[in-house]
């Protein structure tokens, strides 16, 4: 296998072991496998999340999840929201469009997961075939078909210094490019509801069944936090049975 698409697909690997350890909280990795030495799980028992490349190199591609890969997946996907999960298909769906996200991040091509069915690809016949492992508990494993041509041009074409992708000597980015490049980027936001300045005495003095009292009245605004600075302002919702905001007010020293 080239280096260039070994690199490639090494890019996947550990987007989806980050994903997974985010989604679980347990540290978790993944493996491209050279060759699958364990027996094909039964093709019929498997979704598949089918895709396309766009950019410098352009085709198609289907990750094949077996059902005891869906299972594992479905399983971390349900104790983090602490409820029940929707459809397969969906949570897969969403799970593979944020990894699909952050490769085309990573490797300056963009990937789209168009859909996640029970359907095998029709249009890859002649597709190359790669595999990876997740070391969860079981082991989970994932197939990657990709037409021909695409993975010729991935076994040839280094990723993210290409010319097409990397700017000239002296010619900078504008903007807009740099923007592209960091809108996969996931950023932690919180709610602030209030606040109070406490004696240490009155914090060590609390207990359970305790009250704090905010300086903020009910009908006031809430704030949204990024990394602790202020952008936003709104009222609170339930949505789903999960708190979340409604933005009333957009901070002008954010959108400028």
């Amino acid at each position: 296998m080239a280096a260039e698409l070994r690199s490639y697909l090494q890019v996947w690997a550990d987007t989806f072991a980050n994903i997974v350890a985010d989604l679980s909280g347990t540290s978790t990795t993944c493996e491209v496998l050279q060759d699958l030495t364990t027996e094909k799980p039964e093709l019929e028992n498997s979704l598949f999340a089918h895709g396309t490349i766009s950019g410098a190199i352009a085709g198609a591609f289907s990750f094949r999840i077996p059902q005891a890969t869906v299972g594992e997946l479905m399983r971390t996907k349900e104790e983090v929201a602490g409820k029940e999960a929707r459809d397969p298909a969906g949570v897969l769906k969403e799970i593979f469009e944020r990894a699909a996200g952050q490769v085309s991040s990573h490797l300056g091509l963009s990937h789209a997961v168009q859909d996640v069915s029970n359907q095998a690809p029709t249009d890859l016949e002649a597709a190359q075939s790669y595999w990876f492992r997740l070391d969860t508990t079981p082991a989970c494993l994932l197939e990657l078909q990709m037409d021909s041509g695409c993975a010729a041009a991935l076994q040839s074409r280094p990723l993210g210094k290409d010319a097409d992708e990397t700017p000239i000597a002296g010619e900078a980015r504008s903007p807009e490019e740099n923007l592209e490049v960091l809108k996969h980027v996931e950023l932690a936001v919180s709610i602030r509801f209030g606040g109070r300045r406490m004696l240490l005495k009155d914090i060590l003095d609390l207990s359970a069944g305790s009250i704090v009292e905010l300086d903020q009245q009910i009908q006031q605004p809430v704030d949204l936090l990024l990394d602790g600075r202020l952008i936003a302002r709104g009222e609170v919702v339930v949505v789903e049975g999960n708190y979340g905001l409604r933005v009333t007010e957009v901070l002008a020293n954010v959108v400028n």
